[in-house]
């Protein structure tokens, strides 16, 4: 897809999707679901706040 995160960053589809898995994987508010093989991000709470967070500890080390 053009303009889309994945191919800006040269990643796959599978890799863009081990990442964010790896990520929900460590936090209580952030869900992956598969439904008839359709992969959707859930979240609880405010994105904004959990961008920061998630962002602020991978940068932090």
């Amino acid at each position: 897809m053009v303009g889309s995160p994945g191919r800006v960053f040269k990643l796959s589809e599978a890799a863009i999707a081990e990442a964010i898995e790896q990520v929900a994987r460590r936090r209580e508010d952030l869900f992956i679901s598969d439904s008839a093989g359709l992969l959707q991000l859930q979240y609880a709470g405010d994105p904004q706040a959990m961008a920061e967070a998630i962002l602020n500890k991978y940068f932090a080390g």
